[in-house]
């Protein structure tokens, strides 16, 4: 039984008995007769004569019938209230209470697949030869004091490479422990590897950039060949780059074909 209910039962069941220990117990007893007197006796008269005795009047009595005493009308309240709370307490006192725990939702291999899925599509459309050929620049401009080169979007993308590189392949790598299937599990693996290949390409690019921009500021005389050897790192780099961001997709495309 509930802790409320059983005080409310205690307190109205104290309240009875305390009315009914106020309620006055004591039987009707009948009202004096009127115009009885004793009759006291002189010693020395003569004794009245037997013969004729006086009519005498039988004075009437009244008593109170029974049950005419009223009950007074908060007793009946505290019966009332005590006959509700008694009918609740059976009614509930059978019922146990239980509370229901949703437990939380399972996180299955899908769900850390498409978490890794998204960051692993926005590094693709992002990693890109213009994103490379920026940061060669600008490491140029700030190795040289030149004006940096102004392009707030990439920089802000550069900038949420190393995060988004972090979670999706922790992402994808939660996803491979827990799936069951070998054949996903390779999917998965595929997509991290590209992820990794196109990182390291685009780092590579944007470097063959910056050196081909060394090499073209040298105005020297035998600064030729290094400047041919510059531009060939930086075709050779745009070329791998390109090559493993088609791996890539082809491998998001497997990946959203198995979530």
């Amino acid at each position: 039984m509930p802790k409320p209910i059983r005080f409310v039962a205690a307190s109205m069941f104290l309240m009875l008995v305390l009315a009914a220990c106020s309620s006055d117990g004591s039987t009707p007893t009948a009202p004096d007769v009127e115009g009885a007197t004793p009759t006291t006796v002189d010693a020395g008269a003569a004794a009245p004569d037997t013969t004729a005795a006086p009519e005498a009047s039988t004075p009437e009595t009244t008593v109170p019938p029974d049950g005419d005493e009223e009950t007074p009308w908060w007793v009946l309240i505290v019966v009332g209230l005590a006959v509700v709370i008694l009918i609740v307490v059976v009614a509930t006192s059978g019922k146990k209470q239980t509370v229901t725990t949703v437990p939380p939702p399972a996180t299955t291999w899908k769900t850390q697949a498409r978490s890794g899925y998204t960051d692993a599509h926005w590094l693709y459309d992002n990693m890109t030869e213009d994103l490379a050929v920026w940061r060669g620049n600008s490491t140029y401009d700030a190795s040289t004091a030149a004006p940096a080169s102004a392009a707030s979007g990439k920089a802000d993308a550069w900038n949420q490479l190393t995060g988004r590189m972090n979670r999706a392949t922790a992402a994808l790598y939660a996803a491979k422990a827990s799936v069951q299937d070998p054949q996903i599990a390779a999917t998965l693996q595929a997509a991290v590897n590209d992820l990794n290949s196109v990182r390291s390409d685009l780092d590579n690019r944007a470097e063959a950039r910056s050196r081909a921009r060394t090499a073209e500021a040298d105005t020297s005389a035998d600064a030729a060949p290094a400047q041919g050897r510059a531009r060939s790192t930086e075709q050779q780099a745009s070329q791998a780059l390109s090559t493993d961001r088609n791996s890539l997709a082809a491998s998001l495309t497997a990946l959203a074909g198995v979530m």
